[in-house]
């Protein structure tokens, strides 16, 4: 059964995806601030920058799919929240691909 990881999994689009992905015979590994929102999956602690035992469920992955970031329907868009939109994404991207290159 190929198994996916998807940082962000517990989000808008995330748990859509999941089920999805589920229905189709895959195992699902989510990767979240709240472990709790991520019942019926495997889930791991998260805040998207720091290292962690996460990275142990991107050993055994078939594909990673990155979800996270900061909500962009939460606000207007000012210059200081554009620039935590981009952070969000960049950051949990750039901890994803760290941990792939040590995986």
């Amino acid at each position: 059964m190929p198994k996916i990881v998807i940082a962000g999994g517990t989000g808008f689009i995330g748990r859509s995806l999941c089920r999805g992905l589920v229905s189709s015979c895959h195992q699902v590994a989510v990767l979240t601030r709240d472990p709790a929102k991520a019942a019926g999956y495997e889930a791991f602690r998260w805040d998207g920058q720091q290292p962690g035992q996460w990275q142990a469920a991107l050993e055994a992955a078939h594909a990673v799919i990155n979800l996270c970031g900061e909500p962009i329907a939460d606000g207007r868009w000012t210059l200081p929240r554009k620039q935590r939109l981009r952070e969000s994404r960049l950051l949990s991207t750039q901890a994803i691909v760290s941990a792939l290159k040590d995986a």
